[in-house]
């Protein structure tokens, strides 16, 4: 029996049940992407914790690449890699709920707004990423200037497009699949400024990521795979003094959290 909630090297596979299964991590924001999305969509989905710093050695054959997130198929017929793959495979098998647009046009244009995110992803990446940490340079001015910098310049492009649309959320009176798919980031960009008071959001100049953030905080898609501010924090805390690798016990607290929250979610 697995001692922890993510496996782990040694672990053997879990008894796959008769719904989709989703090969995830408790922290990892682009498992996180797939949570939301599933959830949005009210897709029954069995979860499967790994390990990231200690994956068993059968995981390979869920995902050529050994990342996480991979959805799989209850039948084992076949499994999608990739967050972005994920969600509009899903988006497209399951077309009740549909979370981006079914004009072409928009939704390609949803579709480059994702990919123009990027910028953001990979400023808060320097942060929290365990794998690509610039934590323990955080004391270091000139890094938290480059890293604010590049912060702010990224969501200015999502502050522009809302102005744009006019719309509460991305994708007009209700999240869809624009707002779901950034929103793992965002979530941890707010306890930046308990890093430093520089990842402070100006408030009157991001006015309506503001808004839609404080709407996005009470959907409750985003509840279902919320983590707070102070795990956040503590999360950041283990990264920068290379603790994180060996706090598996930590990182089963988000799996719990969400799986218990989902649960909750699908029985409304």
């Amino acid at each position: 029996m697995n001692k922890h909630k993510h496996l782990i090297k040694g672990s053997y596979i879990p008894a796959l049940g008769n719904q989709l299964v989703l090969y995830t991590n408790g922290i990892c924001p682009f498992s996180h992407r797939i949570h939301l999305i599933l959830n949005a969509k009210r897709i029954p989905y069995q979860t499967i914790y790994i390990d990231i710093f200690s994956k068993p050695s059968w995981f390979t054959q869920k995902s050529p690449l050994n990342l996480v997130p991979v959805l799989e198929a209850h039948d084992k017929t076949g499994s999608v890699i990739d967050s972005v793959l994920i969600a509009e495979y899903m988006d497209d098998k399951y077309p009740d709920q549909k979370l981006l647009p079914t004009d072409p046009y928009r939704k390609v244009r949803d579709k480059i707004l994702i990919l123009r995110f990027n910028a953001v992803l990979y400023a808060v990446e320097k942060i929290f990423n365990p794998f690509h940490n610039m934590s323990s340079s955080i004391n270091n001015p000139k890094i938290i200037d480059k890293v604010a910098q590049e912060l702010f310049d990224g969501l200015e492009i999502f502050e522009n497009e809302l102005k744009k649309r006019k719309s509460k959320f991305f994708s007009g009176s209700s999240p869809g699949m624009v707002d779901y798919m950034i929103w793992p980031w965002i979530e941890r960009i707010y306890v930046l400024p308990r890093i430093d008071r520089k990842f402070d959001l100006d408030r009157k100049r991001f006015d309506k990521i503001v808004g839609w953030c404080d709407s996005m905080f009470i959907d409750p898609i985003v509840k279902s795979c919320a983590l707070t501010p102070d795990y956040y924090h503590e999360m950041f805390k283990l990264i920068k003094h290379n603790k994180f690798s060996t706090s598996i016990e930590f990182v089963d607290i988000a799996a719990v959290k969400r799986d218990k929250s989902k649960d909750e979610l699908f029985d409304m």
